[in-house]
């Protein structure tokens, strides 16, 4: 796997479980939208949600969350973004695609001139849309802009985005009651690494998932120890900058694995490293961090070969 697609991959389970386990369903999309945008390397990401005018009978979209760079305007302010006609896009057959499910790619330079013009932001040089489909009913659409190149959005990035806005989808099914029950039962059984919860952003157990999931865990096997061995060499130069960059990033990673009490002693060291302390009390605490970096990525290890077995089953 290409290492664009491997942090794409990562990102999108960083967002799913973001997305999941919020509070609320406007911070967990806020959120998610800003963690697909890193792991893609665009300018702007968006959910806009299909509408029809009870009067008119119009179709059109409304965008109804945005994460944006500094770079672009943040449309999600501008009225202009909430009601678009698909007519704008009639060219390009927006809603007739979208409706049915399929994904619109494009890089505008290689569009007629005419085919372009429905584009409200004549800065975007590439832009991707995903169709959400709730119970195969089309719902609205994820969108990523891109102004600084004429991205290409290949198969392998296609494919993990449509499996997101599927989360989405069942996220948008799930009502606010049913979200809290879910998130408080996750609360109650995070441990080192709590199966169930490190699953919870895969809804069946259907091979294609399980790949993902598989997929997912290969590159924590590969990276963890990797960073593991940055931090014993940040403290061995006593480098308290790359320690506090590398203890933030392992964290992070540990947190989407929901090893809780591992992150605990990341939050340590980097806390140590901030105040430009590498003493005993650090080197005791790194101990602890790589012995239980073995296990993690033993029960990481375990866990890829049980859901192996299942999808050669």
């Amino acid at each position: 796997m290409k290492i664009e697609s491997e942090r794409l991959l990562i990102g999108f389970f960083q967002a799913s479980r973001v997305a999941f386990n919020s509070t609320t369903r406007e911070s967990g999309f806020n959120e998610a939208l800003k963690i697909l945008a890193e792991a893609t390397d665009v300018d702007r990401v968006y959910i806009c949600k299909h509408m029809t005018d009870m009067d008119t009978d119009e179709m059109y979209f409304s965008l109804i969350y945005e994460w944006a760079s500094d770079q672009v305007e943040h449309q999600i302010k501008s009225p202009n973004f909430k009601k678009i006609s698909y007519s704008r896009f009639s060219l390009l057959d927006f809603y007739e695609n979208l409706s049915k499910g399929r994904t619109l790619k494009f890089v505008l330079k290689d569009l007629p001139v005419d085919h372009r013009l429905g584009f409200l932001d004549t800065r975007i040089k590439s832009i991707i849309l995903i169709p959400i489909m709730v119970d195969d009913i089309y719902w609205g659409f994820l969108g990523f802009d891109e102004i600084n190149t004429d991205k290409e959005w290949s198969k392998a990035d296609e494919e993990i985005l449509v499996k997101f806005t599927s989360k989405l989808a069942l996220l948008i099914k799930e009502g606010s009651r049913e979200k809290q029950t879910r998130i408080q039962k996750n609360k109650l059984k995070l441990h080192l690494i709590d199966e169930e919860n490190l699953f919870s952003v895969f809804n069946d157990e259907t091979k294609p998932e399980l790949k993902f999931f598989v997929d997912i865990l290969n590159v924590y096997s590969r990276d963890i120890p990797l960073m593991g061995k940055e931090i014993e060499i940040a403290i061995e130069h006593k480098d308290s900058t790359a320690l506090k960059y590398h203890t933030h990033k392992l964290g992070g990673s540990l947190l989407n694995l929901g090893a809780e009490s591992v992150v605990g002693i990341c939050h340590q060291i980097e806390k140590a490293a901030k105040e430009n302390i590498i003493d005993d009390n650090v080197m005791s605490l790194n101990s602890q961090l790589q012995e239980n970096i073995k296990r993690l990525v033993a029960e990481i290890i375990s866990l890829r070969e049980k859901y192996l077995i299942t999808i050669k089953a």
